[in-house]
């Protein structure tokens, strides 16, 4: 499920995605004040992986531009369209890629390796809101059938790195809110329910238990990254 104390949006939900906070906690309300966000009291984890080992790279790519209003601390950001952010991925996961500017300055070179990349992918939303977000639209299973295959491009890139075999990645899906009709922002549970899985090497497979939230996304990557939950 996502917030329970927010309301069914992306601002809220994106903030708890990367910071582990509630709404109450993180106090973003709406799409319109994620820059009034306590994110120093409840930082973003990629922040804490850098306070944690400054010599991680971590990467943090979005399409909406409000996700830039949520200090990451990361060394390479990139505000771009889905499309470009995936390939900018894969080719940070395989050592190719290379950006002198970024966005807010930051860069990042040819051979400089990443430990975690936040990618959020915007597709899905812009067809749901045009079509509908029922698993009846077409176009709309269409289009999670294509952010599949663009995670499924992201595997291939981590599974052909050259040290892969001493590595231990952790993927993690979810969304930040479910929709109804064309919309979403209401308390159904079909805005409420949200897709939420993980996988690594030391994850059993199965269902994940009735209670995991969209808050648990950060403690389960600062876990998997041997740093504590604040």
């Amino acid at each position: 499920q996502n917030l329970t104390d927010a309301v069914t949006v992306s601002g809220p939900n994106h903030a708890a995605i990367m910071t582990g906070a509630t709404g109450s906690q993180h106090g973003v309300t709406g799409n319109g004040d994620v820059s009034g966000g306590d994110f120093a009291a409840f930082p973003h984890y990629l922040s804490l992986l850098e306070a944690a080992d400054g010599e991680s790279g971590t990467a943090y790519l979005f399409t909406w531009g409000t996700d830039s209003e949520i200090p990451s601390g990361a060394d390479y950001i990139k505000d771009g369209e889905d499309a470009d952010n995936v390939a900018r991925a894969a080719a940070i996961l395989s050592g190719t890629h290379a950006d002198e500017s970024g966005d807010s300055g930051t860069a990042w070179a040819v051979g400089d390796d990443v430990d975690a990349l936040f990618l959020f992918l915007d597709d899905p939303d812009h067809t749901g809101h045009a079509d509908g977000f029922e698993p009846g639209v077409a176009t709309y299973l269409e289009e999670i059938a294509s952010v599949d295959a663009q995670i499924g491009a992201l595997l291939d890139a981590i599974a052909a790195r050259p040290t892969f075999d001493e590595e231990a990645w952790q993927i993690v899906v979810t969304s930040d809110h479910g929709g109804y009709h064309t919309s979403h922002g209401g308390s159904s549970a079909v805005e409420h329910t949200i897709p939420w899985l993980v996988a690594s090497p030391h994850v059993t497979q199965g269902l994940l238990p009735p209670v995991t939230r969209i808050v648990d996304v950060t403690p389960t990557v600062l876990t998997h990254m041997g740093v504590p939950t604040p």
